[in-house]
């Protein structure tokens, strides 16, 4: 068998996606702040219960508002300071989608207002 004679199979590849928390690439969501003391306030306010443990009355917060906003993703941020008391995140997009960059409709940030009895618009945060 003559080696020469081979010819060399070379096959075209995608260019990869890069992932967003790898080093140097800065994974960001948008969507609404949401303090652990906005959470006690919320829990407050909605009878729901105020716990000695702040990140139990987060959690029922958060299981609150996922049915009502038909939305079930949260992540932690961090807040300009660098200080993680921003903490959660309620996500309406994100930066590190296989589509681009996704971005909720009109539709759901009204939802959203609506349930979290909010004004302000939402914004973009550095995921942590």
């Amino acid at each position: 068998m003559d080696t020469s004679t081979k010819e060399k199979h070379t096959t075209v590849s995608k260019p990869r996606q890069t992932n967003p928390h790898r080093k140097g690439h800065r994974a960001k969501v948008y969507g609404y702040a949401l303090k652990t003391a906005w959470m006690v306030e919320f829990a407050a306010i909605h009878n729901m219960g105020v716990e000695e443990d702040v990140y139990q009355t987060a959690s029922k917060v958060m299981l609150w508002i996922m049915p009502e906003t038909r939305m079930g993703s949260f992540c932690t941020i961090k807040c300009d300071n660098g200080h993680r008391n921003t903490s959660f995140c309620l996500q309406l997009g994100n930066n590190w989608s296989r589509s681009g960059m996704v971005s909720a409709t009109k539709e759901k940030i009204e939802t959203a207002k609506r349930v979290l009895e909010m004004e302000e618009e939402p914004k973009w945060y550095i995921a942590d």
